[in-house]
């Protein structure tokens, strides 16, 4: 499988695009796939963060006079900030790519034109990271890790039916540490303050951060400003900070995971840093420095997992700093409902719906054993069984080891990516087999299942059973497995009972 990511950063558009990306190809990496991204310098080296990460990267023209053309009508809100037509974007992107299979955008420059062009290009399949819902996309993946009640409605006609959508802070794309980071330790003391604005903080919102704690909040413990190198105001940033003891100015880390975990309070704006902290259960107060990044911090404020102030002011924002640093109730509260929301495996799951249609199954052995009785004693997995109790794990190795030498019974593990997801069996009775399938109860949803499906069908077709048809029980309730069994052409013969021909 080779993947293509199209991603820009600049001083407009910061780099939280390009994190997202990367964090989408480190996962796509660990499932055995090659990676390419497709950059424009727009006054950010990218190349530097890419290359050090370890992929490739290929780098289109710099844009020149055709910037005019994007100050069409019907262009997009940010069509500017590709600093040429989407078009002649696509045209070029086309140009320095071949064999992909999947070309991943996320830009806001970009709508249905651009990935039509691409599609037709290079015959690729496209996914789409988008997070404002303002334009059409012609995509056969949407990710938008937003909160939202209707992910669905709220997209409405800018996407197709048949797109799948892999919506909520259950996708937000994170770097490859976060799942296993040590999450911040709650202390009812505020020790000390974090504050990341973002890598290029265009509006200078870090220096206004820091005066309202100091001079507002009159905060005197230790605080750590992170920003990057592409901030154009890192100088004035720094000489702001030498003017307060135990005031720390951190540039390019590369791993914030820490420094989300080791604050009892982060000052910070929108985007991807929103769901990295939510991820450790970082206490935040979260400030709007962008239009689209109201969407995630008024949803996150409104479900009591960030506070938010209207407005970006020194005295705004240092009276709020000072009711959070007193409020030890509303701290811990805060960091209970963001560990809630994100689990650090959104990246993961993306990879694994992209590569859903590549699913294989191999025999299963004594090793996997242990993972399988996790998977089946999940309540996610056992509520619509047929004795939804769990198996402890002595029984469950008993029949596995049972199960492995019975002639009449085939356990199969589902892989993704060489990574295994689920779990399928067969029991033979003549020349009709019953199925059974679960997944990994983290990775439901990404379309794994029917992958699994229409393995186990060219399985039956090829074994040496000479099998005529599968057959299944689904519970009717359990509308997830009714609509995978329908998608891999699975006929209802009763209320649960399902069945599919080999000579279909």
């Amino acid at each position: 499988m080779r993947v293509a990511f199209r991603v820009d950063a600049s001083i407009q558009m910061g780099i939280g695009h390009l994190k997202r990306c990367l964090a989408l190809a480190h996962a796509m990496r660990g499932l055995d796939t090659e990676v390419v991204f497709v950059t424009r310098n727009l006054g950010i080296d990218t190349g530097r963060t890419i290359e050090g990460d370890g992929f490739r990267q290929v780098t289109l023209p710099e844009p020149t006079s055709e910037r005019a053309f994007v100050r069409q009508s019907e262009a997009p809100r940010y069509a500017a900030w590709a600093g040429l037509p989407q078009e002649v974007d696509a045209d070029q992107t086309c140009a320095v790519l071949s064999g992909i299979d999947w070309v991943v955008v996320d830009h806001y420059s970009f709508d249905r034109r651009w990935q039509e062009r691409v599609t037709c290009g290079l015959g690729a399949r496209i996914c789409v990271i988008d997070d404002l819902a303002d334009r059409e996309h012609c995509a056969q993946v949407v990710v938008d890790h937003n909160w939202a009640l209707d992910h669905r409605a709220r997209y409405g006609s800018f996407i197709q039916p048949r797109t799948r959508l892999l919506a909520g802070p259950r996708f937000a794309l994170l770097g490859p540490g976060y799942a296993t980071a040590a999450p911040y330790d709650f202390r009812s003391e505020a020790r000390s303050v974090g504050i990341f604005m973002g890598g290029t903080d265009a509006g200078q919102v870090s220096a206004v951060a820091v005066q309202a704690c100091r001079e507002v909040a009159a905060f005197r413990g230790r605080i750590e400003v992170v920003t990057t190198s592409a901030n154009p105001h890192l100088q004035a940033l720094a000489s702001l900070c030498r003017r307060w003891p135990a005031t720390d100015l951190s540039v390019d880390l590369p791993d914030l995971a820490g420094f989300f975990g080791r604050h009892d309070l982060q000052i910070g704006a929108g985007g991807v840093a929103s769901w990295e902290r939510c991820c450790l259960g970082a206490p935040t107060l979260a400030l709007k420095c962008a239009d689209n990044q109201s969407v995630v911090i008024d949803a996150l404020a409104a479900q009591g997992v960030v506070r938010t102030v209207p407005d970006i002011s020194v005295p705004s924002v240092g009276r709020a700093v000072g009711v959070l640093i007193a409020d030890v109730e509303g701290r811990r509260n805060l960091s209970i409902r963001a560990r809630v929301l994100v689990d650090g495996r959104g990246a993961q799951r993306v990879a694994s719906a992209l590569l859903a249609q590549n699913v294989l199954l191999r025999p299963a052995t004594v090793e996997d054993a242990e993972l399988i009785h996790e998977w089946r004693n999940d309540p996610r997995t056992r509520r619509y069984f047929h004795d939804p109790s769990e198996v402890s794990l002595d029984a469950h190795l008993r029949w596995w080891s049972r199960s492995l030498v019975d002639q009449e019974r085939l356990l199969m593990i589902a892989c993704c990516g060489g990574r295994s997801v689920g779990s399928l069996r067969l029991d033979r009775s003549a020349t009709v087999a019953r199925i059974s399938i679960f997944l990994d109860p983290d990775l439901t949803g990404l379309g794994l299942g029917v992958g699994m499906l229409r393995a186990a069908q060219r399985l039956a077709v090829q074994h040496s059973w000479r099998l005529e048809r599968l057959e299944a029980d689904v519970h009717p309730d359990n509308k997830a497995s009714v609509s995978i069994f329908e998608a891999a052409g699975f006929s209802r013969t009763g209320s649960m009972s399902w069945q599919w021909s080999v000579r279909n």
